[in-house]
């Protein structure tokens, strides 16, 4: 997967001013031409959802592959309210649609920023901290929802409660609601081709509930079967979701730990999808999954790295089938945080799983726990066991195992920790009285709109001044100092009758 590890947030605020007569129009003109020169403002994006307030509740109508038996591990059991909001709203997408939707908080945050802090980004944890997580971990959740790209999603926080403090010069915001316009990865060109392959993905996980046997058995010939359809190929237009493993050959490990999962979703085995090997350097990490088999135990599974074939042969073996902590975790680091999103996975079983453990097991057998972190082995652990069909290979491989002879491929895993695209909020008006002369930037002695546009054009650079535009006394020309003056405007509208510049 080839996603960056962090983005940069550029966010805008914006807001609709209420002047009078010419006033309006040239301070609406002013914060128009400030929001075009950041070049991050795209009206398109703004808040255009259904009605306030989206439903927090699963819908019962809305189908579902992955699995949610009482059985199953689910990372939305990781979530705080807010984050669950988001997750089910989304999981309305398992219907692809492209039609923003607006989630109302249950818990509204509420932040405050000093004027010396910066507030782009307090405002962007704010938002983030509360939406990221439920998109992450419902992306991992329901890899039925392949379409989806994270990075390209468009998050709005509409209106937005706000208020400043002239004195203390801090900042107060309450977020109540987020709207979403969903994002799609361009190898899709229109909705009617999602669709169209939304159906061949649910045929091709429906092909393999023939798969008969015991449980053991049913893995060990999905595990095949994915190996010889796919090959390892981050070039192909659909190697980052399930299509690149079981529709259309051409996958990286996100497409082989998701087919994986939908696959054993849909037929009732509890499978989870894992990400971890992080390189904070490389941006880059990897995918994999844990299994749940019928001794009520963990175990490890990782099809990409047992997948040693290209485009020219069909080669797997199964080193890392059904593996228990002692081997998965000498080359297998989990991460239970990445960029804001926490989350927690099964423990596995010490021992790689035994296919006749009901010959030698007691005749009880003590289930791990399903909500506990793993703890971390260390990449750099020396192991000795070898694979004893390990095939070798003339593919360029790396292993973060300084002893080990087998040597799983390098792979790139699509961090979903990418940033979303375009924020932007409207801010309301402040309830603080400043002083009588505060605001007057141009000297006078009056403040309105004409301070605004002086203001305006100072922060876009096209206009320098003898005096300064730094409102907020902090040191800084930024959209902050915009709408303090837009604030100050709207109290003195509402106590002068004529708003004409006063002389003395």
């Amino acid at each position: 997967m080839k996603k960056i590890l962090a983005a940069t947030l550029s966010f805008i605020t914006a807001s609709a001013l209420l002047a009078q007569g010419g006033a309006a129009a040239a301070a609406a003109e002013a914060v128009d031409a400030l929001t075009t020169v950041t070049g991050t403002y795209e009206p398109e994006t703004m808040y255009v959802g259904e009605a306030e307030g989206i439903s927090l509740t699963m819908p019962e109508t809305t189908q579902f592959l992955s699995n949610y038996s009482e059985d199953s591990f689910v990372h939305k059991d990781n979530l705080d309210a807010n984050n669950i909001a988001v997750y089910e709203a989304f999981a309305k997408l398992t219907t692809p649609s492209l039609s923003s939707f607006t989630v109302k908080l249950p818990e509204p945050v509420k932040f405050t920023v000093g004027a010396s802090e910066d507030s782009d980004a307090a405002f962007s944890k704010a938002v983030f901290s509360n939406c990221k997580p439920g998109m992450d971990l419902f992306l991992f959740d329901m890899p039925e929802v392949f379409w989806l790209d994270e990075s390209k999603i468009g998050v709005d926080t509409g209106s937005v409660s706000s208020s400043y403090s002239s004195k203390t010069k801090t900042y107060t915001y309450t977020l109540t609601k987020l709207t979403f316009t969903p994002g799609v990865y361009d190898s899709f060109e229109s909705l009617s081709q999602i669709n169209e392959y939304k159906e061949k993905l649910e045929a091709a996980v429906e092909d393999y509930s023939s798969v008969s046997g015991t449980r053991y058995e049913q893995l060990k010939e999905i595990h095949d079967r994915i190996s010889l359809f796919t090959y390892y190929d981050d070039t192909s237009p659909y190697s980052n979701s399930a299509v690149g493993a079981i529709v259309e050959p051409g996958s990286v490990c996100e497409g082989y730990a998701k087919a994986f999962k939908l696959i054993c979703d849909n037929m009732g085995i509890p499978c989870v999808v894992a990400v971890g090997n992080f390189d904070d350097d490389g941006l880059t990490g990897h995918m994999w999954n844990y299994v749940k088999m019928d001794d009520g135990k963990w175990y490890g599974m990782d099809v990409t790295w047992d997948d040693r074939d290209g485009r020219s042969g069909q080669d797997y073996y199964y080193y890392y089938f059904l593996s228990g902590s002692d081997r998965f975790f000498a080359d297998h680091e989990e991460a239970t945080y990445f960029n804001l999103t926490t989350t927690t996975y099964p423990v596995l079983s010490a021992e790689n799983y035994d296919p006749d453990w009901k010959s030698s097991a007691p005749e009880t057998t003590e289930p791990a726990a399903t909500t506990a972190i793993t703890s971390t082995t260390s990449t750099t652990t020396s192991t000795t066991t070898t694979a004893t069909a390990a095939p070798t290979t003339t593919k360029p491989v790396t292993s973060t195992s300084t002893t080990t002879k087998r040597a799983p491929k390098t792979t790139t895993v699509t961090l979903v920790t990418t940033a979303v695209t375009t924020v932007s909020t409207t801010t309301a008006p402040v309830t603080t009285e400043p002083e009588p002369i505060y605001g007057d930037l141009n000297g006078d002695r009056a403040v309105n709109v004409s301070d605004l546009v002086c203001c305006a054009r100072a922060v876009m650079g096209s206009e320098a001044y003898d005096f300064s535009c730094d409102i907020s006394g902090d040191g800084r020309l930024t959209v902050f100092d915009v709408i303090i003056m837009r604030q100050l405007i709207l109290e003195h509208t509402a106590v002068i009758t004529d708003p004409q510049p006063v002389t003395e």
